[in-house]
């Protein structure tokens, strides 16, 4: 269920999809799992661009700072290589 909610969550991001570049896991096992993931967008103001997405309001959001090393740690495990 969570993979369904995340696929389509994204495919609602659609029209945003040239300001928001993306990467979203699941985690866990069936019934049991988190959906957490990291947005890349152009500017500073999530909302205006994540709000084309009719359920944008079920998810958290928050300002990464690559200082903070718990938040260098969550942005290695989703796009560091």
């Amino acid at each position: 269920m969570s993979s369904n909610q995340t696929g389509g969550f994204f495919n609602c991001l659609e029209a945003s999809r040239k300001y928001l570049p993306r990467s979203m896991g699941v985690l866990g096992v069936a019934n049991d799992s988190i959906i957490a993931g990291v947005l890349i967008l152009q500017g500073q103001d999530v909302k205006s661009v994540v709000k084309v997405a009719p359920k944008y309001r079920s998810y958290d959001y928050k300002k990464l700072d690559l200082e903070n090393s718990e938040d260098k740690a969550f942005w290695l495990v989703y796009v560091g290589y």
